[in-house]
């Protein structure tokens, strides 16, 4: 068998007396070749069913997708809840959080206009600040409290 691997191999490219056709080599490999073509036409065949799968799974994530969507294109009230710390020392984060807040629901009211946003911050203070906040820190979302 090895003799015949070697004159196979060289008459592919060529080296042989019979001008790269060795009928006999081939012949004898007849078997083989059914057999390896019967495991491509199963690779194939396996090949086939993932694709199969794969576009059901396509579609499928497609139609949860579209649910999702929906789901939230007809939620009406966003309703946001932040707790602050507004002691001393978070004092030069505050506006940064405040900001970002707006920013928020700014960014939820561009993309779902007919969302109504309900927001409410919950501070919290020292007991020496209570009697500087007698009222909960709250605000339509329309207007941006300073």
């Amino acid at each position: 068998m090895g003799k015949r691997k070697l004159l196979k191999l060289s008459c592919r490219i060529g080296w042989c007396s019979h001008d790269g056709e060795c009928h006999t080599v081939f012949e004898d490999n007849v078997e083989l070749l059914k057999r390896r073509l019967a495991a491509v036409e199963r690779e194939a065949t396996q090949m086939e069913h993932f694709s199969v799968i794969r576009s059901e799974m396509e579609s499928r994530i497609q139609k949860v997708a579209k649910e999702i969507q929906l789901s939230y294109a007809t939620t009406s009230t966003l309703e946001l809840v932040i707790v602050m710390d507004y002691t001393g020392s978070m004092g030069p984060w505050n506006a940064e959080a405040k900001t970002a807040i707006m920013s928020i629901i700014d960014n939820v009211k561009k993309d779902h206009p007919c969302t109504n946003v309900r927001y409410l911050e919950i501070s919290y203070l020292h007991s020496r600040h209570l009697e500087e906040a007698t009222a909960p820190k709250t605000c339509p979302v329309n207007l941006k409290q300073h």
